[in-house]
């Protein structure tokens, strides 16, 4: 925010006679008045369920320079909260802000009444609050060159310190009441208006200038603003590129607050490209209502304020149906244990064989793999094939491969039902120097529903030392592997080791590995290298094969 407060003071109560500026205009045919009539957030289609007289501050200081002295006043609220089917777990939340001049007004007072209906019957858990007057005599703020401008200017101050302490409970009760922290609308009209624009617009500094508050409202940021006619001259001096969006509600034959405060707001806002609406309304007075009720090129003030804030909160967010099947951290991360291994693949695979492609439900159970990574409903093997080329898509030192062989050592790419066959684990050093791979070890994954071992692994020369691999009915190979001897293995693929394994049904099947967990044991090791290759230097190769009908 920008700090030349002392000019807003200054004139925050003087009214000078209207000008003309330029104005934004609403592009009516982004309405699109089927949309408007079928939205969130635009639409009134909920009911409301009213709570009276919610306390939500207990300690606002009044009674200053009376016989009593200075007491606590509570401060209430009326809570208008949306009730009825098809509510987003989330909701928007808008505080309002009745007018007065400082000196009168009432959350409840019949407009106010209709504007917090308005907006709950539109999704909105709203909040209508009352705050200290002029007649409350609240203790004076910090002394400024700026305290003897107005004899509200106490007031003022203690109004906005209330609208902070507004704003802090609706954040408080976020959780309980179902509200989206960063969706908040803070409005208002007359007074309250122009407590929205300075609670919504002045940080930290600008409150410490003239407030002996204690709060921190750094926290207390608001998604948009409603301006009613309370934009008064002087607040422009706090707006800043990063305040919240705002719609300027204003008559231009407005006699209590002029029109000039207003086209100065709307100034300032295009300087610092903050988005905003200015309808030109000219016949409304200082009305609220009647203001909301103007219609421009057909369509009512009331309803481009909704479509503007439905904008500007992104509102629509909130009602996407939330998918559960995708994991939106990192979706290929298919068991979420906050990697991706060949593992995630062999979630997806396993599942496929068991029942193929289908669409999945709505409701994910919480044991559930995120199988749907490119979020299209199913899962299909293209879900797999997008974990494959993302743990392709990296550079790596070590290359760890599989093949088959038959039963005579030849080298096959389909293998026949109840027949036995041979998966060879191969290794190469690909970096620069290829000095040879030293040690390797994996944790190796078959598909159980198709795959059986049929024996114990065997080990290949040079590599016949710490010899590891034991194998379970689910298909599992744990810590496979072994370390070479004295002499470098150099560049080039190597075989390590080879396991007999029985085909036990037809169809398509894909043989996974991960790296080994029993670290620092089962190391991937270089020669000429002191650390241990960690696993995302290493590429583990997946195989995929057909097992045929005899």
């Amino acid at each position: 925010m920008r700090k030349q407060i002392g000019q807003f003071l200054r004139t925050l109560f003087h009214q000078k006679q209207t000008h003309q500026t330029s104005r934004r205009r609403l592009q009516f045919d982004s309405l699109e008045p089927r949309r408007v009539l079928t939205t969130f957030g635009i639409t009134p289609q909920y009911d409301v369920q009213v709570t009276s007289d919610i306390v939500y501050r207990n300690d606002a200081k009044v009674g200053h320079g009376t016989s009593e002295g200075v007491t606590n006043k509570s401060l209430k609220l009326d809570l208008y909260k949306p009730t009825g089917e098809n509510l987003p777990q989330q909701l928007p939340a808008a505080i309002l802000i009745h007018g007065g001049g400082f000196v009168g007004g009432d959350k409840a007072q019949s407009s106010f009444v209709s504007l917090s209906n308005d907006f709950a019957e539109r999704g909105y858990v709203t909040v209508s609050i009352n705050y200290r007057l002029f007649g409350d005599n609240v203790p004076p703020a910090k002394d400024t060159p700026f305290s003897d401008l107005d004899e509200r200017y106490d007031t003022f101050v203690a109004g906005v310190e209330d609208s902070f302490h507004a704003i802090k409970w609706v954040k408080d009760s976020a959780d309980s009441l179902g509200i989206d922290p960063e969706r908040i609308v803070l409005g208002g009209h007359s007074a309250g208006g122009f407590l929205s624009m300075a609670a919504g617009m002045f940080d930290t500094q600008d409150v410490n200038f003239f407030s002996h508050m204690q709060l921190d409202v750094s926290q207390l940021g608001v998604t948009a603003i409603l301006d009613g006619a309370g934009s008064l001259q002087g607040t422009e001096y706090t707006i800043d590129a990063d305040d919240p969006a705002t719609f300027v509600m204003h008559s231009t034959d407005d006699t209590v607050v002029t029109i000039d405060s207003a086209e100065k707001i709307v100034t300032e806002l295009q300087n610092d490209n903050v988005s905003y609406e200015f309808p030109t309304i000219t016949t409304a007075g200082h009305g609220l209502e009647a203001k909301l009720n103007t219609v421009i090129d057909g369509v009512k003030v009331s309803d481009q304020m909704f479509a503007f804030f439905e904008r500007e909160l992104d509102l629509e967010a909130l009602t996407e149906p939330e998918f559960n099947w995708h994991n939106e951290n990192l979706p290929q991360d298919v068991n979420n244990d906050g990697a991706v291994t060949p593992v995630d693949v062999l979630h997806i695979i396993n599942e496929l064989n068991t029942s193929g492609s289908y669409e999945l439900p709505h409701s994910k159970p919480n044991s559930s793999p995120f199988y749907d990574v490119n979020r299209d409903g199913w899962i299909t093997p293209s879900d797999a094939i997008s974990v494959i080329n993302a743990l392709n898509a990296e550079s790596h030192s070590v290359e760890i491969g599989l093949f088959l062989t038959n039963s005579n050592g030849e080298t096959i790419s389909t293998v026949s039902l109840d027949k036995v066959f041979y998966i060879n684990l191969t290794t190469e050093d690909v970096t620069a120097e290829a000095a040879g791979v030293f040690a390797a070890y994996v944790d190796l994954y078959l598909p159980a529903t198709h795959l059986e071992f049929a024996g114990s692994a065997s080990y290949v020369s040079p590599f016949i030392n710490g010899q590891s691999g034991t194998a379970n009915s689910a298909g599992e190979l744990d810590e496979w592997g072994a370390f070479a001897g004295i002499e470098k293995t150099g560049a080039g693929e190597m075989v390590m080791s080879r396991i007999p394994v029985r085909a036990i049904r037809t169809g398509p099947v894909l043989v996974l590995m991960d790296s080994a967990d029993d670290r620092p044991l089962h190391d991937v090791l270089l020669y000429d290298r002191e650390s241990p290759v960690e696993p995302v230097d290493v590429y583990y190769e997946s195989l995929g094969f057909e097992i045929l009908a005899n």
